[in-house]
């Protein structure tokens, strides 16, 4: 998933980029106005002036060509006026004969030279005055060429060539790109202002209802959110509330099913450890009674005595155990995570289904090799977990001439994050292919009536995962099946 960016941020971006886009676009359609402004008042203040000057070049040349006048330099006083007119950013004044070749110039290196690059061959083509616009390698530069031919009644002596820097445009227009860009910077940050001042107002709230929502799933907070305004966003916050309420009630009849659902699967699990538990305790009281005859009968020997006095405290002790084990099985209690002893915790699972394991002559192996033998776990809740694992493992042996079971606890890391496994084997029925997509849904069993709720794995599924564990498992049909709690250290 990509970076995350609220809504402010993007609103900001468009806008900004709106701005400069509408900016840049004005910017340069008045810098095209201003640039033809400025280019046209010169073309039309240089077209008047070169067509004057060129019909006085036409007369003098004429002039001389009737002998009326002699050649004393007037068309060089023609173009050294012309290069005196500094405000006119005259690049070059050039006369070239009806040849193109140069006559008269500014330059005194362009006499003689025959005028060949497309401009002037454009302007000697010509028989009337023409601008051309063109970029000047050499200097860099751009240039308008007005050019006027030197003509009198179809007679033409050449043509007057005059080069009009535009040079000067560039400063115009870099103090417009300025102002733009200026007006650009100012908008762009009264516009952030503006944006910042309406999103506070507008999503002050909905930030609110978004830290609501994440409190609800992380803490399990339901309380109101202040109602600050009358508008739509206030009509949102009291929606809000309105479900919160209904959320939270919702919530509580979750808790209140799943809590009945668990005491259901305790229940049916004791029913299926009963007949267990009952040869348990029958085996030491049977023993105590014998041991109560004995003493009664009036036996003198000190040393039977006190025999008969140890074995009825160990049968006691016996079923003091086995009761205890078997209240704090069923015994109801809120979620309660601690430090305890993954030992302890196995010792009591396994204790409850000895006998279950001898009547079926399942051998069951317990192997810990976890480097660190404490976790942190609700003992009841998993002891509920691991009971309905070993369960299952027992009920799919039923067939089975030599059941084994491999109660397994080790480390291991996934995704780099540390847990400790605890891996139930057997070697009984497996599972099903089709089966396997089912197994950990509510109420699914392939058990016959009576003989199971269908919730064990469901049931211990929600428990690891309220661990903020994992559950997995492999099986092959017939060859057994092995299932994994990963619980995170």
């Amino acid at each position: 998933m990509g970076k995350w960016i609220n809504l402010k941020t993007k609103f900001l971006i468009s806008t900004s980029l709106i701005i400069i886009l509408v900016l840049a676009v004005t910017g340069y359609i008045q810098k095209e106005t201003q640039k033809e402004l400025l280019v046209g008042k010169v073309l039309e203040n240089g077209r008047i002036l070169v067509e004057s000057i060129a019909m006085s070049c036409a007369n003098t040349l004429l002039y001389q060509e009737l002998g009326l006048i002699e050649e004393g330099g007037l068309l060089d006083n023609f173009i050294d006026e012309l290069m005196e007119k500094k405000e006119l950013h005259i690049q070059y004044a050039i006369i070239a004969n009806e040849n193109n070749q140069v006559i008269v110039s500014n330059d005194f290196k362009m006499h003689g030279t025959m005028l060949k690059d497309i401009v002037s061959l454009n302007s000697f083509n010509s028989d009337r005055t023409i601008e051309q616009v063109y970029y000047d390698s050499i200097t860099k530069s751009e240039v308008l060429d007005i050019s006027s031919p030197l003509s009198i009644a179809g007679k033409r002596w050449g043509t007057l060539k005059v080069g009009f820097s535009l040079d000067f445009v560039r400063p115009v227009l870099y103090y417009y790109y300025r102002r733009i860009i200026l007006i650009g910077l100012a908008a762009i940050v009264l516009s952030v202002i503006t944006i910042n001042y309406i999103f506070s107002r507008l999503t002050g709230p909905l930030i609110s209802l978004s830290g609501k929502i994440k409190g609800i799933s992380s803490a399990d907070d339901f309380s109101r959110i202040e109602v600050k305004s009358r508008d739509e966003v206030g009509t949102l916050t009291e929606e809000f509330n309105s479900f919160m309420e209904r959320l939270k009630e919702a919530r509580e009849n979750v808790h209140e099913a799943q809590r009945r659902m668990i005491a259901q699967e305790k229940f049916s699990s004791l029913g299926r450890l009963s007949a267990g538990i009952a040869h348990e305790i029958n085996n030491p009281l049977d023993g105590i009674k014998d041991c109560v005859q004995m003493l009664e009968s009036g036996v003198r020997d000190e040393e039977k005595r006190k025999k008969y006095f140890r074995m009825t405290r160990d049968g006691l002790k016996r079923i003091e155990e086995i009761v205890r084990g078997l209240l704090d099985f069923a015994r109801e209690h809120p979620f309660d995570m601690r430090e305890v002893s993954i030992s302890d915790i196995l010792f009591s699972s396994t204790e409850l289904l000895k006998y279950k394991l001898r009547e079926k002559k399942i051998n069951l192996s317990v192997e810990n090799i976890l480097t660190n033998p404490v976790i942190r776990t609700d003992t009841a809740k998993l002891q509920q977990v691991l009971i309905n694992l070993l369960m299952n493992s027992i009920e799919s042996l039923e067939h089975k001439n030599s059941g084994e079971i491999t109660l397994r606890v080790y480390d291991c890391r996934r995704n780099e994050v540390n847990f400790a496994a605890i891996e139930v084997q057997d070697n009984g029925a497996g599972i099903k292919d089709e089966d396997k997509d089912k197994i950990f849904e509510p109420f699914f069993t392939t058990k016959g009536p009576r003989e199971g709720t269908g919730l064990g794995l469901s049931i211990s599924l929600g428990i690891v995962e309220a661990h903020g564990g994992k559950m997995e498992f492999e099986s092959e049909y017939g060859n057994g099946t092995l299932f994994r709690v990963l619980l995170p250290q």
